[in-house]
């Protein structure tokens, strides 16, 4: 019989020397030097970038989404610096997460931590930024399968104009359906580490017979994350409350699109800059503990099948 799996607070199981505190530093740090180098960098394009895109969707949502071409304002020459250095950005923040995740699952699993606080190029680290691809072709397969779907529906209930009042609920019950099964797989980079070997398949075989426990884990993750994040950002909404509050209380005593464009507007700017940056801030170590949790779970869930030989070692 399958021992106890008590996963959710793994991370924090008592282990000799230490690595997750340094570790999760490292990469608050390194993660907030290249975020704020992108921002340095498009500091003065994101007022012009922000009205351009508020006006498309004031335009949109006057017009019931037909906005003709003729209408359409003429994006600005710094968006090609804002989506450009965007994607650029999120390739070294997508491996610099993938070396963290790989520094924490490395420490949790095998006691191991070689670099600096675990942080390495290593073949682990690439083991997991690959399997961050495999999650990313999953998601761009499950999109259209979901559109495809809503196609074939659509002909025998008489047309898209038909199933479009249906399709928020259509997609609801996909996304739940696809998480329920993705709970099956969400161990795929533990298991990549805890194998020595790219093994996003092999988490199926992991989590065979553990499923509800783990479900339980992360929908106890799930509660921790939203509470945490309802208080920092509760904090950060009360910081500019002197600065949003007029509009606020205007759009509670009338909703109407314009004034919660009016609302987004206030949100964003200039002077509530500092107060986003103290949000963010107090949000980074929630987010890495939340992070280092998740790990823990997924680390817990490979120690258990190597010590029951559900898995074996690559090199084996």
């Amino acid at each position: 019989m399958a021992e106890s799996l008590d996963a959710t607070f793994f991370a924090f199981q008592k282990r000799d020397g230490g690595l997750l505190l340094g570790a999760s530093i490292t990469f608050i740090v390194l993660a907030a030097l290249l975020w704020g180098g992108y921002a340095c960098l498009n500091w003065s394009a994101f007022p012009e970038f922000g009205s351009w895109f508020m006006e498309i969707v004031r335009l949109s949502v006057s017009s019931g989404g037909n906005v003709s071409p003729e209408a359409m304002p003429q994006p600005p020459a710094s968006i090609i610096g804002v989506f450009g250095g965007l994607f650029l950005l999120l390739i070294p923040y997508n491996i610099l997460l993938a070396a963290y995740e790989a520094a924490c699952l490395r420490w949790m699993i095998h006691g191991e931590r070689p670099g600096f606080f675990g942080f390495t190029l290593g073949a682990d680290t690439w083991r997991v930024w690959g399997v961050y691809w495999v999650w990313f072709a999953l998601n761009v397969a499950s999109s259209l399968v979901i559109g495809i779907l809503i196609l074939l529906l659509a002909i025998p209930m008489g047309g898209l104009e038909t199933v479009q009042q249906y399709e928020d609920i259509i997609q609801l019950v996909w996304n739940v359906l696809l998480w329920l099964i993705a709970i099956r797989l969400l161990p795929a980079a533990a298991t990549s580490v805890g194998r020595r070997g790219f093994s996003f398949f092999k988490a199926w075989t992991v989590t065979r017979g553990r499923y509800f426990p783990l479900l339980g884990s992360f929908l106890l993750w799930c509660l921790i994350y939203i509470v945490l994040t309802l208080i920092v950002y509760g904090i950060g909404f009360a910081l500019m409350w002197p600065n949003v509050g007029d509009d606020v209380m205007a759009l509670a005593a009338n909703p109407s699109a314009d004034l919660a464009f009016d609302a987004v507007e206030a949100l964003l700017a200039p002077e509530n800059l500092m107060f986003l940056l103290i949000t963010y801030v107090l949000f980074a170590p929630v987010a890495a503990l939340m992070l280092v949790l998740y790990y823990g779970i997924n680390a817990r869930a490979v120690r258990a099948a190597l010590e029951e030989e559900k898995i074996e070692p690559a090199s084996a």
